[in-house]
C-alpha cells in the first residue's frame, strides 16, 4: 500500500527542517484533503499604507501575511520569513504591553520586516519589554535573543523549551546526536541519518542567551501561559486577556475578548508535525528502547491530541490573570458568569491567518485517527509481502516491521527532511498503538513492531 510522497496530499506532516528550521506542515487537511478551515475574520481587505491605526481590523486572504495588519484590538500581525508550506510566519505584536511573540527566523530580511512592522505598530524597538516564544523552532525563536538584546527586554519561553535557545550551540549537538541515534533505532539506514546530519546547519543565533522559564498557568503583563506539547515538548499558547491596566491614550489595554496565540499547535491548512520535529516527546534517556511505553509519557500523539482537546475546551470563561481560584484544572480556574455566554475566543497561529479552532480540531482529530488506521494497515502490508522498507530488502515477517518501512509504505520516497518528518511520525503513532494494545515489540536495534492478532 504505497502512499503519496512527501510534499504531496497526504503526506507526512513536516516541520521544515532537521530540528533547525521546525516549519509546520506537510498535510493538509484530513488525510491530505486540503481543508483550510482557516476564517478571515472580519473587516474589509486592504492594503498596508505605513502605518496602523488602533481600531483598523483588516483581514486579508490566503495563506500570506504580508504587511503589518491589526488582527484584534492592542494586536497586530507581521509576516515575517519565508520557506514554509504554511506560507510566511506570523510575528504578534501587542504594542499596549510592549510585547513581541514570535519574532521569525533568523534572517537579515526578516529582521528589517519585524521592526518596520514594530514600529508601524506603533512601538519603537527600544520600547519592547518582553519577547515570548511559543516553541524552539527556529522559525519562531530564531530573532529572539536578537530582538530581547536589541530593546533590553526579557526573552521568555515555557521552561522544556528554553534551554534549546538559551544553551544553543551545547543543545543543538545533543539534539542531532539524539536524533540520530532515534532515527537509527527507528530502521533509517546510517546513510540516511548521515545526510540528515550534515544538512542540518545551524542557525545564526547566539551560542547562549538568557532566557526566563515559564510554566503552565502563569501569568506576565496579563497574559496566561498554556503547555501544549506535542509539536515540541515545550509548546505553549499564549492567552491574551483584558487587565486593568492603561494604555498610554488612558483606555483599559486588552482585547475585546480572549485571544489564544497558539505558535503551529493548531494552523490554518497543514497538521502541525508530530514525532518528528522534537524526539524528545518520546520519552526516555536517550539510550532507552525507543518502543518502550513510559506510563508517565504515553506517546507524542497522545501529549498533542490532548493538549488540542484543552484547547477545545477552553471557553473563554477563565479567571484573569491574577484573579484567585481554587479547584481550577491547568488552564486556570473558571469564573461562573451565570447564564451570560462568554465570548468566542480568537485564535491566532503561528502561520497564516485566524482559524475556527473548533473546526481545525475536528479536522485534525480526524486526520490523526485516518493516519492510525493507515499505520496499522502499513504493518500488516509490509509484514504479508516480507519486505524491510528498504529497496531489494527482505524481512521475515516474524522479524516485525520498522517505524522507517511504515512510513515508506505510507509516504513511498522521502527526501531530505521529509525522511525524519515520515518516519517521526510513523513511530509516533506506532507508539500510541501500542499504547492502544493494537501493535506489539517484536523486536529492537532496530525496533519492530508487529500488529497484535496476526
Amino acid at each position: 500500500m504505497s502512499g503519496p510522497s512527501p510534499g504531496e496530499s497526504g503526506g507526512p506532516d513536516d516541520p521544515g527542517g532537521f530540528g533547525e528550521s521546525g516549519g509546520s506542515g506537510g498535510s493538509s487537511g484530513s488525510g491530505g484533503s486540503g481543508e483550510s478551515g482557516g476564517s478571515s475574520g472580519s473587516g474589509e481587505s486592504g492594503g498596508f499604507d505605513g502605518s496602523v491605526e488602533s481600531n483598523e481590523t483588516v483581514a486579508f486572504e490566503g495563506g500570506e501575511v504580508g504587511g503589518p495588519t491589526v488582527v484584534a484590538p492592542g494586536i497586530v500581525r507581521i509576516g515575517v520569513g519565508t520557506g514554509s508550506p504554511e506560507g510566511q510566519n506570523s510575528a504578534y505584536v501587542l504594542p499596549d504591553r510592549g510585547v513581541v511573540v514570535d519574532p521569525g527566523p533568523p534572517s537579515d530580511d526578516a529582521w528589517e520586516r519585524l521592526v518596520t512592522g514594530i514600529e508601524a505598530a506603533g512601538l519603537a524597538v527600544d520600547e519592547v519589554v518582553l519577547v515570548l516564544v511559543t516553541h524552539w523552532h527556529a522559525d519562531h525563536a530564531g530573532l529572539a535573543p536578537r530582538l530581547a538584546e536589541a530593546a533590553d527586554a526579557t526573552l521568555a519561553m515555557h521552561e522544556a523549551d528554553a534551554p534549546l535557545v538559551a544553551d544553543y550551540a551545547a543543545e543543538r549537538e545533543r539534539r542531532i546526536d539524539r536524533d540520530a541515534r532515534r532515527l537509527r533505532a527507528w530502521g533509517v539506514p546510517d546513510d540516511r541519518v548521515a545526510a540528515l546530519r550534515e544538512g542540518d546547519r545551524p542557525s545564526p543565533m547566539p551560542d547562549s542567551y538568557p532566557v526566563r522559564e515559564l510554566v503552565d498557568g502563569e501569568c506576565v503583563l496579563g497574559i496566561r501561559v498554556l503547555h501544549t506539547p506535542g509539536h515540541t515538548l515545550g509548546g505553549a499558547t499564549f492567552v491574551v486577556e483584558d487587565d486593568d491596566e492603561e494604555d498610554g491614550n488612558g483606555s483599559p489595554r486588552g482585547t475585546e475578548r480572549p485571544t489564544l496565540l497558539v505558535g503551529d499547535h493548531v494552523l490554518p491548512t497543514y497538521t502541525p508535525n508530530v514525532g518528528g520535529g522534537d524526539t524528545r516527546l518520546f520519552g526516555f534517556d536517550d539510550e532507552a528502547d525507543p518502543g518502550a511505553v513510559d506510563p508517565d509519557n504515553p506517546s507524542p500523539l497522545w501529549f498533542y491530541l490532548d493538549a488540542l482537546d484543552r484547547l477545545v475546551e477552553w471557553d473563554g470563561r477563565r479567571r484573569r490573570c491574577g484573579e484567585h481560584h481554587a479547584g481550577g484544572d491547568d488552564l486556570g480556574g473558571v469564573a461562573d458568569d451565570g447564564d451570560t455566554d462568554p465570548p468566542t475566543p480568537l485564535v491566532l497561529p503561528g502561520h497564516g491567518t485566524d482559524l475556527d479552532l473548533a473546526e481545525r480540531a475536528a479536522v485534525i482529530d480526524r486526520h490523526h485517527r485516518e493516519r492510525a488506521e493507515r499505520v496499522l494497515d502499513a504493518v500488516r502490508a509490509v509484514q504479508a509481502t516480507g519486505t524491510d522498507g528498504e529497496s531489494g530488502g527482505e524481512g521475515a515477517s516474524g522479524d516485525g516491521v520498522t517505524p522507517w518501512a511504515v512510513a515508506r509504505e505510507l509516504f513511498g520516497e522521502m527526501d531530505g527532511i521529509h525522511a525524519k518528518m515520515g518516519v517521526g511520525e510513523a513511530a509516533a503513532h506506532l507508539v500510541d498503538l501500542r499504547c492502544r494494545g493494537l501493535v506489539g515489540v517484536v523486536g529492537e536495534e532496530p525496533v519492530r513492531y508487529s500488529a497484535v492478532g496476526r
